[in-house]
């Protein structure tokens, strides 16, 4: 599971949604024929629910494979190599992933605890509602996993580029989408109930039954798992994972607690009350550690998103604008020579940053404006400390300049010599493909 949710990232990063969702609908539907044939044939119970789950996972995983795996077809961004191992950053991995860690940990203590929890209420009938739930869960959770994973990428090339306006343009709109897609999902859940349950199980029948009022209740978590997964993600992609591994943990150990109380008032349906009612407490939780951590209570979207030092840059030290045909080039090239002038660099640095966008964007327009669609490329510069960094974003297809130097001909000087004289005069340059955008920082 945990090698899956590793690869998920990578396909993203590759810029390979069509292998994305193969490999989640090979989760789904495989998750759900092996839970119907080891609870239904095979007569396994809970065993079986686990053995089943851990298959689809695999499963998943070997389909997610193909996509991270460099080919003469397919040159992906992020690839598996083996025997290229680097150890000295086991520890900030360590770091980094103890949030997803410490979250499927605590997702299997509560599906173990909860199926006791339903055997002993509900008997194989309630454990059978269950695993719809556990479907239901992986689809419509695909909602808030699928926002938060894009909320994760984006907040941590943001956070690199010190750009604070960003961050919370990114939770604004993530928070508008989320509440939009959650409201269709609640809508339509809510209408077709029976007809989602008869998917499962024949109509008329007590498991049906108990099927359609699991689906009005549950559906109801999507909401509030959204924006625990927004913040989650906004704070983590800043490198504060505290935040994320605690409620990780608290989400589920408040959900299995509140199943045993529930269920003592309201029988099964207090189960499936217990994941939206968890996830509530859950925000009560995190609004606190934010306010314990700014030292006042959080009344703006800039307090909700951050605890403690926050990493920005002054406005006046940084520079955007957006490069729609070849003419702005020239332009966007001139302003930047004068906004680093004016900011004390050095001449070197003021011509080698104008040089970048000039080629860079000049590149993009001639060899990635080629079809009709409508294009954009937007240029991010910042001033810290006398260093400057330089970010340009294209929606164009996929194309990696640093990968592109190292297989540069030496013995060839005359082509791309401006992409060589900024790769040669930089400190460091850095590609990424994310949600179908080219990402090119350049550090001086």
């Amino acid at each position: 599971m945990m090698l899956y949710a590793l690869f998920i990232s990578f396909l993203q990063m590759n810029g390979r949604d069509d292998v994305l969702k193969i490999s989640l609908a090979v989760m789904i539907i495989s998750n759900l024929a092996l839970d119907l044939f080891f609870v239904e044939v095979m007569k396994s119970g809970m065993g079986g629910l686990g053995l089943a789950t851990s298959i689809s996972n695999i499963l998943a995983m070997v389909t997610a494979l193909f996509g991270v795996l460099n080919s003469e077809k397919h040159k992906p961004v992020v690839y598996l190599h083996a025997g290229n191992y680097d150890f000295a950053c086991l520890p900030e991995m360590a770091k980094l992933g103890s949030t997803q860690v410490a979250f499927n940990l605590a997702i299997a203590f509560r599906s173990f605890a909860l199926n006791i929890l339903l055997m002993k209420s509900g008997g194989t009938d309630a454990v059978a509602v269950m695993t719809v739930l556990n479907m239901v869960s992986c689809f419509i959770g695909m909602i808030p996993t699928g926002i938060a994973g894009t909320v994760l990428m984006l907040g941590s090339i943001f956070n690199g580029e010190k750009n604070r306006r960003a961050i919370e343009e990114l939770y604004v709109y993530a928070m508008k989408i989320a509440m939009i897609m959650s409201a269709v999902a609640i809508l339509l859940t809510i209408i077709f109930a029976p007809q989602l349950a008869a998917v499962f199980y024949s109509s008329g029948t007590l498991t049906w039954s108990l099927t359609i009022p699991m689906l009005r209740i549950f559906i109801w978590f999507v909401v509030f798992s959204s924006v625990n997964s927004i913040i989650q993600k906004i704070h983590q992609s800043q490198g504060e994972v505290l935040l994320s591994n605690v409620l990780s943990i608290t989400e589920n150990l408040i959900i299995v607690a509140g199943a045993f109380v529930l269920s003592a008032a309201m029988g099964t349906n207090g189960v499936w009350l217990a994941y939206p009612v968890g996830n509530i407490i859950n925000l009560g939780i995190m609004f606190l550690m934010i306010w314990i951590g700014i030292k006042r209570r959080p009344g703006t979207i800039a307090d909700l998103i951050s605890v403690g030092s926050r990493n920005e840059v002054p406005a006046e030290n940084t520079y955007t604008r957006e490069i729609p045909s070849m003419e702005d080039v020239v332009k966007t090239s001139e302003e930047i020579m004068q906004f680093c002038r004016e900011r004390g660099l050095g001449q070197e640095t003021c011509y080698m940053s104008a040089l970048s966008v000039e080629e860079m964007a000049g590149n993009i327009i001639r060899y990635g404006f080629v079809n009709k669609r409508k294009h954009s490329i937007n240029v991010y510069m910042i001033v810290d400390n006398g260093a400057l960094t330089l970010r340009v974003r294209d929606d164009c297809m996929m194309f990696d300049p640093v990968q592109y130097m190292e297989q540069f001909n030496q013995t060839d000087k005359t082509r791309n010599m401006g992409i060589k004289l900024v790769a040669d005069t930089a400190k460091e340059m850095k590609y990424q493909r994310l949600i179908g955008f080219n990402y090119l920082t350049i550090s001086f």
